[in-house]
């Protein structure tokens, strides 16, 4: 199915959960921290770089002076970009990565590059066999933490529905984001799994035991079931009962 299914919108539309999620931002933060640091650690060598840059006429005390409003004017912009949410940069970086996702859904030059970048990394053997041993970790990474009651994965993944679960009582954009998710969602397997879906659920059917099924849902809907049947009776009753009037009348 990975060579089937386009990766170009699968992209787009994690991109769109990244962002409407806020975590491109808290990534750039990530950046922008990890850059000052850069900085920081590496400011002897850039100090360096710029004497042998420098033209030998140059007074060394004017390289410093250079180097220091640069090197300030760098550091103060990262702090700028980090401290405001609403920075120009931000921005622009929340404008471009809307636009790209778009352009990832509906652009057919770049559907046509992912599915070639796609073909070309599945063709080697390498990177298939790392993706099966990749998919086959996670696998038995995930069955093992969720099946020990105590794992920490298990601990995070109750608190984290536990969380949903509170906001989509009580936040109804949240609620009308869920929905569009699912309709998407929803979607897309109908129109790219159709088929397997309905197999899948032809062989479950199939496989279904008719007494054990009829008495699971006799225990299930027992008590509606009755009152079906009863209501279907006098119903059926009353209506006999008019036509033979009816009838009588004519």
């Amino acid at each position: 199915k990975v060579r089937t299914t386009p990766v170009a919108p699968l992209v787009g539309r994690a991109i769109d959960l990244a962002m409407e999620g806020g975590h491109h931002q808290r990534l750039l933060d990530a950046v922008l921290t990890g850059l000052a640091g850069f900085l920081d650690d590496n400011r002897a060598t850039f100090r360096d770089r710029l004497t042998r840059e420098s033209p030998w006429w140059i007074p060394e005390p004017i390289d410093d002076r250079i180097f220091e409003k640069i090197f300030t004017a760098v550091h103060r912009f990262l702090a700028d970009v980090g401290d405001a949410p609403q920075h120009e940069v931000r921005q622009s970086i929340d404008a471009r990565a809307a636009a790209f996702a778009q352009r990832l859904r509906n652009d057919p030059e770049l559907l046509a590059k992912g599915e070639e970048l796609k073909q070309e990394l599945l063709a080697h053997d390498d990177v298939r066999a790392w993706l099966q041993s990749l998919w086959g970790e996670v696998k038995r990474t995930t069955l093992a933490a969720t099946a020990d009651a105590g794992s920490e994965l298990r601990a995070r993944i109750d608190t984290g529905l536990a969380r949903l679960g509170a906001r989509l009582a009580t936040e109804p954009e949240l609620q009308e984001k869920v929905d569009a998710w699912v309709r998407r969602a929803a979607g897309y397997v109908v129109d790219h799994y159709r088929g397997e879906v309905a197999e899948i659920i032809s062989s479950t059917v199939a496989k279904w035991d008719g007494k054990a099924t009829a008495d699971r849902l006799e225990l299930q809907v027992g008590r509606d079931l009755q009152f079906i049947r009863i209501n279907g009776t006098l119903v059926g009753g009353l209506a006999g009962v008019l036509i033979h009037a009816l009838a009588q009348l004519l």
